[in-house]
């Protein structure tokens, strides 16, 4: 398994300098870090880190009105590049508010949208992801279940354009963690986790249950990294070590160690 930690998250509250954080995170067991100032970047890649995600910064004002699309795409566009020239696997890109919408417009809207960006993706090797955001955190956030996004990759058709699942967000919105297929998990590029209490440090006794779906994913094809993105503890890089363990206990490091050798 690869992990990842979003800096959003931990960097700041670790109180350490971004360079002995990046150095202590890959001591730790991670290779990948995410949504990293560019000022940080370098300090990132020189700590043997790989620079996994970067998003658009609006939330709200996203692919699903197409009156956003006339200054949004280029945005995009201009996001592709800067990821693309700094080495970033991942860029996350939102459906933005519901509004007045119905699903069909929304949905419409979306693949409308990733497509005229799909194919300056697939040249310059970076995956555009869709993320699925809870409505409780995310209040009247359109992509908030699997079956918004679903449909749009589907209809996108392309191998540069995925969704970003977060299992703590499918959680929150009752999506059905329990069965998993080579069709769904090839439309994901890229998964983060969470418990769904408080947000925290998924660890026995908390939903999802990570060590029990963790197998199914992967068995499923899931080849990705794991993104951490929850609030830590005081001590930040124990937490997210203690974390690693967890999700690579049990069930989840047999499936791992079953496909390995397969």
């Amino acid at each position: 398994m690869k992990h990842s930690a979003a800096d959003w998250c931990y960097l700041e509250r670790s109180g350490l300098s971004p360079a002995e954080y990046y150095r202590q995170l890959r001591a730790a067991g991670f290779t990948g870090v995410e949504m990293v100032a560019p000022p940080h970047r370098a300090l990132a890649r020189a700590a043997g880190l790989q620079l996994v995600t970067q998003s658009v910064p609006d939330l709200e004002r996203g692919l699903n009105h197409r009156a956003h699309h006339e200054w949004l795409i280029p945005e995009i566009h201009a996001a592709i590049d800067d990821a693309h020239a700094n080495q970033v696997q991942h860029l996350i890109v939102f459906s933005g508010r519901r509004a007045a919408l119905s699903e069909a417009q929304g949905i419409a809207a979306c693949v409308d949208g990733l497509r005229s960006v799909a194919a300056h993706a697939e040249t310059t090797g970076v995956t555009v992801l869709l993320e699925v955001l809870n409505e409780f955190d995310h209040t009247d956030q359109q992509c908030s279940r699997m079956a918004f996004a679903r449909p749009v990759i589907e209809a996108v058709g392309s191998r540069a354009v995925k969704m970003l699942y977060d299992l703590y967000h499918g959680e929150r919105m009752g999506d059905d963690l329990t069965t998993w297929d080579a069709a769904t998990v090839g439309l994901i590029g890229h998964i983060h986790v969470a418990a769904s209490e408080a947000r925290s440090r998924p660890r026995p006794g908390t939903a999802p249950d990570y060590p029990a779906l963790i197998p199914a994913i992967i068995a499923a094809g899931y080849q990705g990294f794991w993104g951490h993105e929850y609030f830590p503890g005081t001590d930040v890089v124990a937490d997210l070590s203690a974390c690693r363990a967890h999700l690579q206990s049990g069930q989840a490091l047999q499936a791992g160690a079953a496909l390995r050798g397969s």
